[in-house]
């Protein structure tokens, strides 16, 4: 993180720069398509061209695939981080927002009490947002927010969900 640069704003930037890359790839894709056909109705040595240009379309699809999973994964991300921001600011204590992070974060109580670790990572960014949005908005508070949002994120991906 850079100055006022926090973890919300990494992550929005993440699903930003996919975005992009996504556009970037349509549009080269596009062109492939579109020159693929062009050069198909000149016959000829023009074929073995559209072949070519058959495989570069081939590629594109798959480049698309992976980029449009990068976006779902960079949504779901941002998704989750914003929603724990909501919680921790309309909560008024770090034991309210431990309790609402529970039931939107873990599919059951049982990810919650038998998974070592969970309750760890839960209290920490639980106290992380309370004290970002209840005692002071600031640089050290973001920090912190920041250092308890990753380790959430681990156990998630621990525990299989795909972010």
């Amino acid at each position: 993180m850079t100055g006022r640069q926090g973890i919300i704003h990494e992550i929005k930037a993440e699903l930003d720069a996919v975005a992009e890359e996504i556009a970037v790839a349509e549009r080269a894709l596009s062109s492939v398509a579109f020159k693929r056909g062009e050069v198909a109705g000149r016959g000829g040595g023009a074929a073995r061209e559209a072949g070519a240009g058959g495989k570069r379309a081939l590629e594109g699809r798959r480049e698309m695939s992976e980029l449009y999973a990068r976006q779902d994964r960079a949504s779901r991300r941002f998704g989750l981080i914003s929603r724990a921001c909501e919680i921790g600011c309309s909560q008024q204590s770090s034991d309210a927002i431990y309790h609402q992070l529970a039931g939107y974060l873990f599919r059951s109580s049982d990810d919650v009490d038998n998974v070592p670790g969970v309750q760890e990572v839960l209290i920490a960014l639980a106290e992380a947002l309370y004290a970002y949005f209840h005692v002071a908005f600031d640089e050290l508070h973001e920090r912190k927010l920041a250092q308890a949002w990753l380790p959430i994120e681990t156990t998630l991906r621990g525990l299989g969900r795909d972010i």
